[in-house]
């Protein structure tokens, strides 16, 4: 009797220990990143395709990462989350052999940098840049970041099919660390999700896409209309909220062309 209550009671501490980060995620608030249906349309398209390698930097509550997870059964799926509070959650979250799920961040360097994080407020954390920290209740950790180019050389990544960016204005400098990989046409598609809310925003969301677009890249928004890569995009005109946008490489013609229909 003694036994079984002893057993009982480690398999209750181990259930606790696994779901103990959804369950304090959940008492946050924390708002899942829902994917919409025009980008689950697009997924569907593109999962007519060969998808290999898909690289989610910034996974966030893995919503993103979840979809892909499921909709590309062949697909190795690379997760980025720095957060650490969010790490916890994705590591229960996401149980598959088919992802692999880093506490580092890709960047332009190979180093550290202080992430300040909310625990109250998974959802919130700032990699600061020696500004004063903003107020509210903030732990402070340090975290890894790595060179994109120097991570798909040590996991033997010749060719990135999606790549994930929901990092804001950490963006660019994950595109600078991948310039490797951009320069020979080995990134094929990249979706941004970003937050506009100030002008600097609209600046660094600009530099984002000159990138992309001088590394050959078509670009549109996602809408209720869907992706017309024909139509311009006044990128310093858009409205305050978060925005999604799909870039494909014009070399991949085959991609260009479903997602025209």
């Amino acid at each position: 009797m003694n036994q079984a209550v002893k057993q009982n009671g480690t398999i209750i501490d181990n259930l606790i220990a696994r779901w103990a980060p959804f369950l304090k995620i959940r008492r946050s608030g924390l708002k899942y990143q829902s994917v919409s249906r025009e980008e689950l349309n697009f997924l569907d398209k593109i999962a007519q395709l060969e998808v290999n390698t898909i690289l989610d930097v910034g996974a966030n509550d893995g919503e993103y990462a979840a979809v892909c997870l499921n909709k590309f059964t062949m697909a190795k799926i690379h997760a980025f989350e720095v957060n650490p509070l969010l790490h916890k959650y994705l590591s229960a979250r996401l149980s598959s052999d088919r992802i692999i799920l880093n506490d580092f961040s890709l960047s332009n360097k190979n180093g550290s940098r202080l992430l300040e994080y909310d625990p109250i407020d998974p959802q919130t954390s700032l990699l600061i840049h020696g500004r004063v920290p903003r107020g509210g209740k903030w732990e402070k950790t340090i975290v890894k970041e790595l060179l994109g180019d120097a991570y798909c050389e040590k996991n033997s990544i010749k060719s990135i099919d999606i790549l994930n960016l929901n990092t804001d204005r950490e963006s660019n400098l994950v595109l600078e660390g991948l310039q490797g990989k951009l320069a020979v046409g080995e990134i094929h598609i990249v979706r941004l999700r970003y937050y506009l809310s100030t002008s600097d925003h609209s600046d660094n969301l600009s530099k984002i896409v000159d990138v992309l677009s001088q590394h050959n890249f078509a670009l549109s928004t996602i809408a209720n209309r869907g992706i017309n890569f024909e139509q311009p995009t006044n990128y310093n005109s858009l409205p305050k909220g978060i925005h999604t946008f799909i870039a494909v490489h014009k070399s991949r013609e085959e991609t260009i062309a479903l997602l025209r229909k």
